[in-house]
């Protein structure tokens, strides 16, 4: 996510500025080149005002947040005297770039009062018009090098770009994102090296040019969150494009066309996202006819369409299709029967759908691993062909008022290591054949049916008495499952080792805790015969980092209190071990927590991060194909809602610790957001900002900073991958 950076640390003075603002008449004058940027092979860059070459670099000049990081306005500066022209600067091909995009810059300062941000400016318009200068720089210093080939555009306060940006034709991505344009220039079909074009965030956007589907490299376009409401017809002009995310749009029929983007392996149509339905918000009506001609399509997500009715019978015909998810289409009642035919689909989400009924077919989906029909309420059943999915590993039920019954035979699924069926209030009994369940499948039923349970899998009588066991069902202390196996065993020779390797920190309870987390762990292994090998291995390396690193240390005992609660039985007087509410963490987890506390060493060398990261990415995704893994690791982007919540999912902890402490991008997003904070505050002690203010403020920085991050974070996760061959990121 390469942008134009500066160096945080420079003071900027007032002969600074003079010297920048000479600079910048400099570059404009006939004849004189522009002003170069420091490139790397990131295109990677700070700007330095020319003639200064050994005087400290500038302040920053634009951030991951844009308009939140400000330098001061040069000296001299006032919006109010730039000329107002009658209309936009048009491109004259015999004008150099840095003066087309001087005059660009010169109008669009000059109409700053017409443009109603979303986020209040401290500074007013003469911020504003800081904002717009700091993009022309942008916009030349990529115009000049060719070594820059990727250009971000954060946060513009205007309605329009320079025509003259379609004449930097070396560049091979381009994002505008969080930006007040209304349409992009027509130019921008010239740049036919352009591989990248993001439109993110652009709540003013309503057009696309029509010059775009001339772009015959691009690969990637992401307009998510921009409301338009129609493509341009020969869309499917594109022939080289991979993905298209066109997720926030309000667009009620896509082109026909689309089904000729023969080389589409992934497309996201996410409807308008609003938490009242609206009638001009309400989505897709129906899906092109010809679907199955998207012969590469790997992935496909048409959620949140109020609208939409019926899936065509051609998407059987998507045979490379791994990820499926139609949730929250209210109105889609059925599925249809060709959707067996998609031998190769592992997730299916079908949540908060209007399905009536399941197609039989779906039993021949002999690699789906996921299934998800969660609140589906004129659910009333499930087919009998569900039992045929021997792959499946989870299936999500939860909260389906209308079910009644399950299959029969349920218990065929051999695979399955999680069956969740809470809240489910109108199912009243559970088949026997649960009882043929693996006996490490977790089933949650509904309140009142976990007697039946437990008369179904008499299997689980094999554990201790309760009488040996605390609340949670971890054994108190001294009691050993009944039948270890050699592996445990050998795990059960080393535990006193490490129990006198921790002797000399238990000067607080929670020290105690990590004895008795070894319990819980021992417990909760009985049945496989302990802990592997893989597992020991991994206690030993959490030991003796335990032994070695304070910090960690700290972190391992909060971590094991927080899983094993210590209590004393008020009748027996024994010690007990509480398992603390919600899913018992064990040695993955806890391995987890030692990837975190490594990689968040910031003196910790660049490549060997990346090689601890890579090697945990490597073994925690060794099942998964490339899109499973980048899903897993960069989780959903967590925007603030209305109500202050954080919706969306974290990204993988140990991948998350990585990118903010070792890629410059993502530090440099998280500081500015950091800084803009600590400014809301000071201007909301000063009285300069109401409360409303600053609270408004924080959110739209927390919004862009989010949007921002997970970007980054699904171009390192697919570096990381291997997918792009060989590795870019940039530590």
């Amino acid at each position: 996510m390469p942008r134009i950076f500066g160096n945080r640390n420079a003071q900027h003075t007032p002969a600074d500025a003079s010297a920048a603002r000479a600079g910048q008449n400099a570059a404009t004058a006939p004849g004189t080149p522009p002003r170069n940027a420091r490139a790397t092979g990131s295109a990677l860059g700070s700007l330095s005002p020319r003639g200064q070459q050994s005087s400290p670099p500038s302040p920053p000049r634009r951030g991951v947040l844009g308009r939140f990081l400000r330098r001061p306005a040069l000296a001299g500066s006032n919006s109010g005297t730039v000329p107002r022209d009658s209309g936009l600067p048009h491109d004259a091909p015999n004008l150099p770039v840095a003066r087309a995009v001087e005059e660009w810059s010169q109008w669009a300062q000059g109409r700053v009062d017409e443009v109603h941000p979303r986020i209040t400016y401290q500074g007013g318009a003469d911020e504003m018009a800081s904002s717009i200068r700091c993009a022309a720089e942008a916009i030349n210093a990529h115009a000049a090098d060719s070594n820059l080939t990727r250009l971000e555009l954060t946060t513009l306060p205007a309605h329009h770009l320079p025509a003259a940006l379609g004449r930097i034709a070396h560049l091979e991505s381009l994002a505008v994102t969080m930006s007040e344009c209304k349409a992009l220039p027509e130019s921008i079909g010239n740049l036919q090296r352009l591989r990248t074009l993001s439109l993110s965030n652009n709540q003013a956007l309503a057009t696309l040019p029509s010059t775009l589907t001339r772009l015959s490299q691009l690969r990637t376009l992401h307009v998510w969150g921009s409301p338009l409401t129609s493509l341009p017809a020969d869309i499917g002009n594109l022939s080289q494009l991979e993905r298209l995310d066109l997720a926030g749009g309000r667009y009620s029929h896509l082109p026909s066309s689309i089904v000729h983007l023969s080389n589409l392996t992934s497309l996201l149509l996410s409807g308008p996202s609003t938490s009242r339905p609206r009638p001009d918000r309400a989505g897709l009506q129906e899906l092109p006819h010809e679907l199955g001609r998207l012969s590469e399509l790997t992935e496909l997500k048409v959620s949140g369409h109020r609208a939409l009715t019926r899936i065509p019978d051609s998407v059987g015909q998507l045979q490379k299709l791994q990820s499926l998810d139609l949730h929250d289409c209210p109105n889609l009642t059925r599925l249809p029967g060709s959707l067996g035919t998609l031998r190769m689909l592992r997730t299916l989400n079908l949540n908060d759908s209007g399905l009536t009924v399941i197609p039989d077919s779906i039993g021949e989906l002999e690699n789906l691993t996921t299934l998800r029909l969660d609140n589906c309420p004129h659910l009333t059943r499930l087919p009998e062909s569900l039992a045929g999915l021997q792959s499946l590993q989870t299936l999500s039920l939860k909260s389906n008022r209308g079910l009644q019954t399950l299959p029969a035979n349920i218990g065929n699924l051999r695979q399955l290591r999680k069956l969740d069926l809470s809240g489910c209030t109108n199912l009243t009994t559970l088949p026997p054949s649960l009882g043929g369940l693996p006996r490490e499948c977790e089933i949650v039923v509904p309140h009142g049916l976990e007697q039946q349970l437990e008369t179904i899998r008499p299997r689980l009588a094999a554990r201790p008495r309760t009488s040996r066991l605390g609340a949670g069902g971890i054994p108190h202390r001294g009691a050993a499952p009944r039948h270890p196996g050699p592996v445990l065993r050998r795990h059960r020779d080393r535990r006193p080792e490490w129990n006198n390797a921790m002797a000399q920190f238990r000067r607080e309870e929670s020290a105690g805790s990590f004895s008795r987390w070894l319990d819980a762990v021992d417990h909760q292994t009985e049945h496989t015969g302990g802990p592997s090998e893989r597992e020991i291995a991994r206690l030993e390396e959490i030991v003796e980092a335990a032994r070695t690193l304070p910090g960690f240390r700290s972190k391992l005992f909060s971590f094991a209190q927080t899983n094993v609660q210590i209590q004393r039985s008020a009748t027996t007087g024994e010690t007990v071990a509480n398992a603390t509410p919600g899913t018992f963490a064990g040695v993955a987890q806890a391995h987890e927590l030692l990837l975190e506390h490594k990689l968040s060493d910031r003196s910790l060398p660049a490549d060997a991060a990346r090689r601890i990261c890579q090697e945990a990415i490597r073994e925690r995704c060794a099942r998964m194909n490339v899109s499973e893994a980048v899903t897993m690791l960069v989780g959903q982007p967590q925007i603030p809602d209305g109500r202050g919540r954080l919706p969306g999912r974290k990204p993988w902890p140990p991948f998350a610790r990585y990118v903010e402490t070792h890629d410059r991008p993502a530090i440099h997003a998280i500081s500015t957001l950091t800084d803009l904070i600590n400014r809301l505050g000071l201007a909301s002690e000063e009285g300069d900002l109401t409360d409303n203010d600053v609270l408004e403020g924080a959110r739209h920085a927390q919004h862009a900073n989010a949007t921002v991050l997970h970007e980054r974070y699904v171009e390192v996760a697919r570096e990381l991958l291997g997918e792009n061959g060989a590795s870019s990121s940039r530590t």
